[in-house]
């Protein structure tokens, strides 16, 4: 495994998952390359000088940005928006990382375990038939979840 204080291997900077004809599934060399990224030594100054606390309005700005595009007609603007939205989650989880406070892998097992628990009609015995008793499935297990938590 790269520690993220040098590439994969001699030979590469960029992991190959993600030069052109990679596949890009696997999420962890551009976590990677993001930890790259804010390597004290080999790092991008910019980069390096973010905390968690100054990562609010980027994602802000480039969520809009990303909303914008998705109610145009451009597949690639729409993408590389998306994009960027991926970057500062990922800049801001490497940075909570960085200071133990969580990690990538919480975030994900987090929304996974969340996700399961409010679509009981899809991963449960509940049944939805329409887009409106699937929402109404899913705040009823939200709601439940605030009630536990309340508790």
């Amino acid at each position: 495994m790269n520690d993220g204080n040098g590439p994969a291997d001699a030979g590469t900077v960029v992991p190959p998952a993600y030069l052109p004809g990679g596949d890009g599934l696997d999420i962890h060399p551009f976590h990677e390359l993001v930890r790259r990224l804010r390597h004290p030594e080999r790092g991008c100054p910019w980069d390096k000088s973010r905390v968690l606390a100054d990562m609010g309005q980027p994602l802000l700005e480039e969520a809009r940005e990303a909303a914008e595009a998705l109610s145009g007609d451009d597949p690639g603007s729409q993408s590389e928006e998306l994009g960027d939205v991926f970057l500062n989650l990922m800049l801001a989880t490497v940075i909570a990382e960085e200071s133990g406070l969580f990690s990538w892998r919480e975030v994900v097992a987090g929304i996974t375990a969340k996700l399961i628990r409010r679509h009981p009609h899809v991963f449960g015995d509940r049944r939805a038939d329409s887009p409106e008793e699937a929402l109404r499935l899913f705040r009823e297990a939200k709601e439940k979840e605030k009630r536990g938590k309340e508790g």
